[in-house]
């Protein structure tokens, strides 16, 4: 050892060595690991031991033939569309079974054999299933050949059995183009139709009981035939859905086919009551009429009310009944009223007011209870109504109204001359507020006096004065014609034809425009020896615009 190394230590010698050390591991393991791989692999045996078992070369070669030889009949048959013969078919069942040989005796056999097989297996899987196609279309033919002839047991039994052949064919393995699942669901639904035919025969027969029983008003075997027939109704709905007997609604309509059947002998009630309320109404005999309405009244709410669900409940019907009686009941008072209506104008164009005040009274009284009674009556008519109604109420001003008008009155001309109407008299003056106040209960006047012309007021309303003092005088009113505008011009009496206001004259209900005639208290003197005409909106109004009115 040199002084050097004697002064380094041991761990300056290990460090030294350390690269070494670390070399000869690593060799160690490489050797280790190569003689672990070499003794993990095959192993040279003597070729003297080994003894391989395969079968015969020949035995296989034979089993080929067959196989080719039988194939090929099978083939040349499915040429000419005779696979389905037994000669084919039974030379396609020996060839599977000698290629399932071939395959079971060769250790060493090719996927191309075991494809060659699946091939042929194939084959035999299609002809069955062609077979069984054949055998559908058929009796699927003897079936409808049953069905016309009326042998439903038979077309039944050729159709489950057809129906029974496909659905094999639709779950089998066989080709996509064999499957027809259409046809399986028509052939389902065909048959359905068949079985259930019968039953609605049978619905049909317990319906044709329940209309016999019905005529004779046997109650309760109509309620029997019917439950016979919901029964049977019932099973259709439930076990043959898709067929055109279903009838989802049977219950309710059941239902309303006993109503209406038990409703009959109350309908013919309604009709022959009604019959005879028309002819005692043609008649005059309002009373006999209103009972016979009465009496089909009460039997229609009979039907409405017990028998809801039948044909014959209707509450229009109903209303018209009640419509009809209240029509008979009101007639008596009507003509009444009618009577009376006549008797004041008489009495009001002859200006006996005390005689009409006491008749309009009378008539309001009756009118009131029929319009209070009998508020459905068709003959009501609102026009007298209102006549009646607007009499009374101005019955207390008659006298003051008949003061302010007929001494005011001034004939326009000869008799039938000049463009008057015959006997037609104007008032002499423009209407006063205070006369339109009477009528109207109204005073539009934007000038306010009450001996003032009324002014302010439009077309509609001077008509509506006119119409409503007519009530009151009993005689026609209306607004002048231009025509009588200008003949009262030279009418002795008349006044303030020009220098008060202007006036409406008359026009037709449907014209959207009229005339005003004369001048007004705006106008000029110079202007008011002229008497223009101009055609306005009727429904404008100015403070210098009024009117006056004919009584014929």
């Amino acid at each position: 050892m040199s002084d050097d190394d004697s002064e380094q230590g041991p761990a300056a010698v290990f460090a030294k060595a350390r690269p070494w050390l670390i070399g000869v591991g690593v060799a160690v393991a490489l050797g280790g690991l190569y003689y672990f791989l070499a003794t993990r692999g095959p192993r040279k045996v003597d070729a003297a031991a080994i003894t391989v078992a395969t079968s015969d070369d020949e035995a296989l070669r034979k089993l080929s033939d067959e196989v080719a030889k039988a194939e090929a009949i099978w083939r040349a048959a499915d040429e000419k569309g005779q696979s389905s013969s037994p000669e084919a078919r039974a030379a396609l069942a020996l060839a599977v079974t000698k290629q399932r040989e071939r395959v079971r005796q060769d250790a060493r056999s090719t996927p191309a054999e075991s494809e060659r097989l699946r091939r042929l297996e194939q084959f035999v899987a299609d002809a069955e299933v062609r077979e069984n196609l054949d055998k559908v279309s058929a009796l699927e033919k003897e079936a409808l050949a049953a069905r016309q002839a009326e042998r439903n047991g038979e077309a039944v039994e050729k159709y489950r059995a057809a129906l029974t052949l496909l659905q094999a064919v639709n779950r089998s393995n066989a080709a996509a183009a064999f499957k027809d699942l259409p046809r399986e669901s028509r052939l389902k639904l065909d048959l359905e139709i068949l079985e259930a035919e019968p039953l609605s025969r049978q619905v049909m027969a317990a319906r044709a009981k329940a209309e016999v029983a019905a005529r004779a008003e046997r109650w309760d075997e109509v309620r029997e035939a019917f439950q016979e027939l919901l029964a049977v109704q019932s099973r259709i709905n439930r076990e043959f859905p898709r067929t055109p007997f279903v009838d989802a609604a049977a219950e309710d309509r059941v239902e309303g086919q006993i109503q209406t059947l038990q409703a009959e002998a109350l309908a013919r009630t309604v009709l022959d009551k009604v019959s005879g309320g028309e002819v005692n109404a043609r008649a005059g005999k309002h009373a006999e009429a209103a009972r016979l309405f009465a009496v089909a009244l009460k039997a229609q709410e009979t039907i409405n009310t017990e028998l809801p669900k039948s044909r014959q409940a209707s509450q229009a019907t109903a209303d018209d009944l009640e419509a009809r009686r209240q029509t008979a009941l009101s007639m008596d008072g009507l003509t009444k009223v009618q009577g009376l209506d006549g008797e004041i104008v008489g009495l009001l164009k002859a200006r006996d007011v005390a005689a009409a005040q006491k008749k309009i009274g009378e008539a309001e009284e009756i009118a009131a209870a029929v319009w209070r009674d009998f508020p459905r009556s068709r003959k009501l008519d609102t026009g007298l109504r209102e006549r009646v109604s607007y009499r009374a109420a101005k019955s207390a001003s008659l006298t003051a109204i008949h003061e302010s008008v007929f001494p005011k009155l001034r004939a326009l001309a000869p008799e039938g001359g000049g463009g008057a109407v015959r006997g037609a008299q104007l008032l002499s003056s423009e209407v006063a507020q205070r006369l339109y106040a009477l009528v109207m209960d109204k005073n539009p006047s934007r000038t306010v006096g009450e001996e003032w012309a009324v002014d302010s007021v439009n077309w509609a309303e001077a008509r509506e004065f006119c119409r409503r003092l007519g009530w009151l005088l009993g005689r026609a009113v209306r607004l002048p014609t231009e025509a009588e505008y200008r003949a009262a011009l030279g009418a002795s009496g008349v006044t303030e034809l020009t220098g008060g206001v202007a006036e409406w004259l008359d026009a037709g209900e449907a014209e959207p425009m009229a005339l005003i005639a004369g001048r007004s208290y705006l106008d000029s003197a110079e202007a008011l020896e002229e008497v223009p005409v101009v055609r306005v909106a009727k429904t404008e109004r100015a403070r210098h615009v009024g009117f006056r009115f004919v009584v014929e």
